[in-house]
């Protein structure tokens, strides 16, 4: 178990890195992966409506993602994503210290992500 301390910074940080990874196809990440519904209305107008009219709909969540088990979307809120993150933080962090992410993913300074979490990257 990596030791940080449970902030809320530091949950941001883990998302952040956990939605750089999982958008780039790294599939530990996959839960991380969300999208705003105005993507799927505008990309995918019938798999919107499906989804809009579905139970696992949720109007008040501000993001969706792909089920892990199934075909479909979920809702999923800033809460649930913030607390995903902080359970899914070992896995994160070690895959953000991998050396192919950082050159799959250039945009993103994992190494000082890591530090400011308080780990030590080697």
């Amino acid at each position: 178990m990596i030791d940080m301390q449970d902030t809320e910074e530091n949950r941001w940080l883990l998302l952040d890195m956990a939605r750089a990874m999982g958008g780039y196809g790294y599939d530990e990440m996959w839960w991380a992966d969300v999208f705003e519904p105005d993507e799927l209305e505008y990309s995918a107008p019938d798999l919107y409506e499906k989804f809009v009219n579905s139970s696992d709909y949720d109007p008040a969540a501000h993001w969706f993602r792909r089920k892990e088990y199934g075909v479909g979307f979920e809702s999923v809120t800033d809460e649930s994503l913030l607390a995903d993150a902080w359970h899914m933080r070992d896995d994160i962090v070690e895959l953000a210290s991998r050396r192919d992410v950082w050159l799959n993913i250039p945009d993103i300074d994992f190494v000082s992500r890591i530090r400011k979490l308080g780990v030590v990257v080697s």
